[in-house]
């Protein structure tokens, strides 16, 4: 399987590798810390072509890639609005991406950039460990070891070459430099340099290209070992550095916390892990080493910022687009408008540095609404609610960071690149709402074969693969809310 994967994921193009990465069932489920892994070799391959990536179907990723079994696209982001505001003058809006850019490569934002000079972060060292010599074992280093240590090893059993130290004994020569930390009180992201002199082995493309992967981190606090407090982590390396000053790549790791960090100082140390490409590049047969990297940091000042509350009443007529079942068990497809009059929604706008977050959950559904339509709303086939801010004259769309129902409420989650610089002379934003529906879809790869679902017609077949190529947004009445930025 090893192989069958590592060449699929080496020979995909972006565009290949984006279809997979977002061909996902959200009921698949998986070890976390391994499905972390194969996600990091997917993104790092998108994130040579995308500004961003989606990171809301991440549990299914393993899954769908080690079956081959391609459900459904949850679909692509919504082009359109004119973001003239704040992308064009910093078109690294996404936090991930601002941080896995280096330095002197990323535009200028002072709100991020104060933000992390006010977390007070220190370096307190790193090393490395090859394989066989780990200090400390964790429940996956137990595993790794055993490939080397079996008589015959995993290698031997495979016919690969067997591991030898020396052949890996310049990573020996690694340390970590230049490190950043940023907590904003939800996410936190740890950006480093990891300092090498020989860099050939890495991002080359190659065969026997060397991979960094980060899965595993202690987080102390007070001198106290805290438990993961995050569900979400991924990281990677994204520039290889050579120049007549330095050699060396830099890497960031980012984690989606579950709940604030309490306030104070954090050691978090971050293991790296190193893994040949030749023979696995996302689990234990391939790893060779692994960097420990230790960081200290407040974290105090995160999580403290501005949230404003809402509430508005929406209304209006537009198209859902709705999944049913025939009597002979297939699959249809079919936009039905819908009247969206008497939703009310609750709003939470949370100003950090480096954007507007905004959450919107439902207060109350339409009266009118049946079973189906409340469905085809708080479970979509792609995320129904959409939302954009205009700030005077410039109207500014989001990414959806998450979306979903509980017990019959639905939860919306967007993010905004619009900073404090941003709304300093203009300080009125106002929320505006659309509905999303599936204007067209591929039933296969080529791009010559696409599907219009028109709108108030006869369903037509669900295919067995779906690929969203097109979704319409329709804006609903009356829908407006003004906030006062802080």
């Amino acid at each position: 399987m090893k192989q069958t994967l590592h060449n699929t994921f080496r020979n995909m193009t972006p565009e290949e590798t984006e279809r997979l990465f977002e061909t996902l069932d959200p009921n698949i489920r998986t070890d976390e810390n391994a499905m972390n892994r194969i996600e990091a070799k997917l993104e790092r391959k998108l994130r040579k072509k995308h500004t961003f990536l989606q990171r809301a179907w991440k549990p299914a990723a393993i899954a769908a890639a080690a079956c081959a079994a391609i459900y459904l696209v949850l679909g692509f982001t919504v082009p359109g609005v004119a973001d003239t505001l704040y992308r064009i003058s910093h078109p690294n809006h996404v936090t991930e991406e601002y941080f896995s850019a280096p330095p002197e490569e990323r535009d200028s934002v002072q709100g991020i950039e104060a933000a992390v000079s006010e977390i007070n972060a220190e370096n307190l060292g790193s090393s490395v460990e090859l394989l066989g010599a780990y200090s400390i074992l964790t429940q996956y280093d137990e595993e790794y070891n055993r490939m080397v240590t079996d008589t015959p090893s995993y290698r031997e059993r495979n016919g690969y070459p067997p591991y030898r130290a020396e052949d890996f004994a310049f990573l020996k020569e690694i340390r970590v430099t230049d490190s950043e930390v940023y907590y904003n009180g939800e996410k936190l992201y740890v950006n480093c340099f990891l300092s090498c002199p020989d860099t050939d082995r890495f991002l080359n493309g190659r065969e026997d290209e060397l991979e960094i992967s980060t899965f595993w981190q202690i987080l102390n606090h007070d001198g106290t070992e805290m438990p993961v407090m995050w569900n979400v982590s991924s990281g990677g390396a994204s520039e290889i550095v050579n120049d007549e000053t330095r050699r060396g790549l830099w890497y960031s790791s980012n984690y989606d916390l579950t709940e604030p960090l309490p306030d104070g100082m954090y050691e978090m140390t971050l293991l790296y892990y190193v893994y040949d490409c030749s023979i696995d590049d996302m689990a234990a047969p391939g790893n060779v080493g692994r960097i420990i990297h230790t960081v200290s940091f407040d974290a105090t000042p995160g999580n403290h910022y501005e949230t404003i509350t809402a509430e508005t009443s929406l209304s209006g007529s537009a198209p859902l687009t709705f999944v049913s079942h025939r009597e002979t068990g297939q699959k249809t497809l079919e936009n039905r408008t819908v009247s969206f009059d008497g939703l009310k929604l609750n709003l939470t706008f949370r100003c950090l540095p480096d954007g507007i977050y905004v959450t919107a959950e439902t207060a109350k559904l339409p009266e009118s609404w049946t079973k189906e339509e409340t469905n085809a709303f708080l479970d979509p086939i792609v995320c129904a609610l959409d939302m954009e801010i205009k700030i005077g004259d410039e109207a500014v769309s989001g990414r959806v960071i998450s979306y979903g129902s509980d017990n019959g409420s639905g939860v919306w989650e967007y993010a905004f690149p619009i900073v404090a610089e941003d709304y300093r002379e203009n300080k009125k934003a106002e929320l505006r709402f659309f509905v999303c529906s599936v204007g067209s879809f591929k039933a296969e790869l080529s791009p010559e074969k696409t599907v219009a679902v028109p709108k108030d017609t006869q369903a037509i077949d669900y295919p067995e693969v779906l690929y969203i190529h097109e979704i319409d947004r329709t804006a609903l009445n009356g829908s407006n809310v003004t906030a006062e930025l802080p």
